[in-house]
């Protein structure tokens, strides 16, 4: 008796307490297949620049897209590399913008 109540109650609370629950949550914008397969290959060019690129260790440099606008993450040893990555990622086909986070590393004296 006391199961088949709470399986009532349940039944009619579901609907009004979850989406007061899940208010709170922001959607994510969902990319289509296009825009995926899209910033993979911006993805792709710029790491592969980095990668290119002697003066640079950029396998500690993290590179994420979306919709043309590339992140970079991780470390660098001088101002100068963190320079020269926003400067490769700039020059890759379809950047329109390069947010550099990149961290440099204080070398011990």
């Amino acid at each position: 008796m006391k199961a088949k109540l709470f399986i009532i109650l349940s039944l009619i609370a579901l609907p009004i307490v979850g989406p007061m629950a899940m208010g709170n949550h922001k959607i994510l914008p969902q990319e289509s297949t296009g825009q995926y397969v899209d910033n993979s290959v911006i993805t792709l060019k710029v790491k592969s620049k980095l990668l290119a690129d002697p003066d640079l260790k950029s396998l500690a440099i993290s590179v994420m897209s979306y919709k043309g606008q590339v992140k970079l993450t991780g470390f660098v040893d001088t101002d100068a590399e963190k320079l020269q990555a926003t400067k490769l990622a700039k020059q890759v086909e379809g950047v329109t913008n390069v947010t550099n986070a990149l961290i440099v590393k204080k070398m011990p004296k």
